[in-house]
């Protein structure tokens, strides 16, 4: 182990500025040192002004790196964030480091740091380390008597101070292992702002033995034939030393040997075909050991052999779509699972294929007759054949029901009230063909509502801007044409998006989520491709747990959710395909700005002190929440949120996603809201936003509201972005339950005028 500093002398000149990475070597350790800038005017560069040391620490007096932040209108809260990482450069050292301390000094607030703005600055900044493989790992931190700690963040107290201040300082301390360290560091004002970091210290790991790396192999060989595998052709070591096998498992339906030249030879039972795999154990001259995993398909005598499909016919009458169950006369000489890849086009109909195999034929308007497709069937190796299905559509219909809710062609609401399907096919009511409440639905073109109750349901929304929930049991949701919202609910679901821009949401473990393609090109209106789907995990976690994104393609739109219990325990995982925003919001809700670093707002209680933009730290006098249904927000759609997304507002506002309700209102600054408006700053609602990029209304099946009030109306810090307090108007008074609304106005007796119109506006803002 060897005992290293990270001297910022190392980077050249004193006043060296980080504009890019930057990597020195500390003596067997590389250290890098990133600088994100994240507010207009922040910089990062070393520094040998005076600076604080504790009594009995060697850290330099006189080597610092000074971040520096030059504020600005709308209070950007996000400033800068710098990465320090470490890497071997020596094979005894571990990539890891231990033993990290270093100390941040001029942790303050109040008025500007430079004499160069006349704003208020509050230094927050938070500092977190991770190891090799990405996870936290605990930091101490000893701050200063006039710094607030809270966890690792830190936050600059209620005076201004110069880095040489004990008060302002504070000793970070970080046992490890550690690969990266990272300060992120922010103002909720909007002055001038610094703080000093002085020079690291630490001290080396390890370098832990290298395991061999496997390369997983495959193989092919005809029945009751052996195949030899050279399964270490693709095997590597980290040192270059020569590998062995020296152990197999056994596969299922065969056997296998080990050959003196580090082959293997496997053997299939008599009789089998299918695919068999075994694993094997490589080893390297050290004794490290690594497992490798062999997969052999073993094709039956004569080669592969196709699936063998049966032709099929259905009856339906005039205008009414009708179920064909086209897989229960196919058959597969392997016994492998078949499934329904594609149909041709019929002359006189369309067809829709379902997850499941299904297919269901719609005949067009007003046709009688006889009607053919094809359908291609395939099995799990590939291997594809054809089938004919003929359909009879009797003149007249025989005015039964056809197990298919059908809707108008309008823009519908089907759901158990639905009454609109020709045939009388209503959702749950125990008429589908086996007599669950297992339903099957078409909407058609209209931009629709689809509440499917009950069962485990099949529904085609067609074209349009849906909205789709499944609800209870495992359903199966297609979009279709359109911008379209789709909701699993309980269950295992699969949602299909279709083309278009769809958005996923209280997608679920065991739930499958395919956004499906969409149109090439980029909308000029926004700069975001046609085809741009989003799945919007927030809230998904379990309760107390979290999720982790493992995403599986290179374009990172394919992907795994692993869900974690409040224990880490894993509790499931969701697919998904094709997606190309993830909203991943790990806990809901919004982030407020408190004296003591950012809380949810579902965890705010009245009492608590917030940042305020006009009159410094208030106290909340009262909060309430309101949740309304999915059935609530599809009669009363004025009621439905509007998300806006990271970075719409302009300098990086808000910080991440923020759902509002349309009547909330966010400020907004800059030149546009000088050329629109005439006033350097105007407090807009969100649903007057949603022609801006990246703000829209959600579709979404369910949302609580949050309102918390102070004495006046307030303007606070949500996600990083001014936004209103809660604003009590008469009509909003109506909304609120009987005991609400008495807490209300016990409190805020003026509030019984009308309109609320005793309550202060904010400063500046109109």
């Amino acid at each position: 182990m060897a005992d290293l500093v990270l001297d910022w002398g190392l980077f050249g000149a004193y006043g060296t500025d980080f504009g890019a990475s930057q990597t020195v070597d500390t003596g067997g350790v590389d250290v890098t040192v990133a600088f994100d800038q994240q507010d207009a005017g922040a910089q990062a560069f070393t520094f040998n002004a005076e600076g604080y040391v504790g009594p009995d620490e060697s850290f330099s007096a006189t080597s610092f790196l000074k971040l520096f932040g030059d504020g600005g209108p709308g209070g950007t809260s996000d400033t800068s964030t710098t990465t320090i990482s470490f890497a071997s450069s020596d094979d005894e050292f571990g990539d890891a480091v231990q033993n990290v301390s270093f100390r941040v000094n001029d942790i303050d607030s109040g008025t500007e740091d430079t004499g160069e703005s006349s704003g208020f600055h509050f230094d927050m900044l938070t500092i977190r380390a991770f190891d090799a493989e990405g996870n936290e790992v605990p930091v101490t931190v000893t701050p200063g008597s006039d710094v607030v700690g809270s966890g690792n963040t830190l936050s600059g107290g209620a005076n201004s101070w110069t880095p040489t201040d004990a008060q302002a300082s504070a000793l970070v301390e970080i046992a490890g292992p550690v690969a990266s360290v990272v300060i992120d560091y922010d103002n909720t004002g909007e002055g001038d702002q610094k703080i000093t970091v002085s020079d690291v210290y630490f001290s080396t790991t390890d370098a832990e033995p290298q395991e061999p790396v496997p390369g997983d192999d495959s193989a092919a060989t005809d029945e009751g034939t052996p195949v030899v595998i050279d399964v270490l052709e693709n095997d590597t070591d980290p040192q270059g030393q020569p590998l062995e096998v020296t152990g197999t498992s056994d596969p299922a339906n065969g056997t296998v040997t080990i050959n003196p030249d580090g082959t293997v030879t496997y053997t299939p039972e008599a009789g089998f075909t299918g695919e068999d795999t075994f694993d094997y154990t490589v080893t390297d001259p050290d004794g490290n050991t690594a497992t490798g995993s062999v997969t052999v398909a073993v094709e039956p005598e004569g080669g592969p052999q196709a699936p063998v499909p049966g032709d099929d016919s259905a009856e339906t009458g005039e205008d009414t779509p009708v179920v064909i169950d086209i897989l229960e006369n196919d058959t597969d000489p392997q016994d492998q699972p078949l499934s329904v890849t594609g149909t041709t086009d019929p002359a006189n109909g369309t067809t829709i294929v379902a997850p499941d195999g299904r297919v269901i034929y719609v005949p067009d308007a007003g046709f009688t007759g006889e009607d053919t497709f094809d359908y291609t069937v395939e099995d799990t190796d590939g291997n594809s054949a054809t089938g004919t299905v003929t359909v009879t559509v009797n003149e007249g219909g025989d005015g039964g029901p056809n197990y298919i809710v059908e809707g108008t062609g309008g823009d519908d609401l089907i759901d158990i009230d639905y009454t609109g399907d020709p045939q009388g096919d209503m959702i749950d009511a125990n008429d589908a063909r086996d007599g669950s409440n297992d339903d099957i639905v078409i909407a058609g073109p209209g931009d629709d509502t689809i509440l499917a109750g009950e069962g485990d349901d099949l529904v085609y929304a067609g074209p349009g801007d849906d909205l789709i929930q499944g609800e209870e049991g495992h359903d199966t949701l297609v979009g279709g044409d359109g911008d379209d919202t789709l909701d699993g609910g309980s269950g295992d679901d699969t949602m299909l998006g279709g083309d278009g821009r769809d958005t996923f949401t209280n997608a679920n473990p065991g739930d499958v989520v395919d956004g499906g393609g969409g149109p090439d090109g980029t909308n000029p209106d926004d700069g975001l491709p046609y085809d741009y789907d989003t799945l919007d995990l927030r809230g998904s976690a379990p309760e107390g747990g979290s999720l982790r994104i493992e995403y599986t393609s290179e374009d990172r739109e394919d992907g795994i959710v692993h869900y974690l219990n409040a224990d880490g325990e894993d509790s499931g995982a969701l697919e998904f395909r094709e997606i190309e925003n993830v909203v991943p919001c790990f806990t809901p809700g919004t982030a407020i700005a408190t004296p003591k670093g950012e809380r949810m707002v579902e965890d705010l209680q009245p009492g608590d002190k917030i940042i305020t933009r006009d009159n410094g730290i208030q106290e909340i006098r009262w909060i309430g929440t309101r949740t309304l249904t999915g059935h609530e927000l599809a009669r009363k759609p004025d009621l439905r949120p509007i998300l806006i997304q990271k970075g719409s507002l302009g300098h990086n506002l808000p910080e991440h996603d923020i759902l509002v309700s349309p009547q909330h209102r966010m400020l907004l600054t800059g030149d546009k809201t000088q050329l629109y408006f005439e006033e350097t700053e105007v407090l807009a609602a969100a649903k007057h936003l949603t022609a801006m990029p990246g703000i829209d209304e959600v579709g979404t099946l369910g949302v609580t509201y949050v309102h918390f009030m102070f004495d006046h109306h307030e303007v606070v810090l949500a996600n990083g972005a001014w936004s209103e307090s809660f604003q009590p108007g008469a009509n909003v008074l109506d909304g609120l339950g009987r005991e609400q609304r008495g807490e209300i106005l016990d409190l805020f007796p003026e509030l019984t005028t009308t309109e609320g119109s005793t309550i202060t506006p904010p400063r500046a803002a109109r």
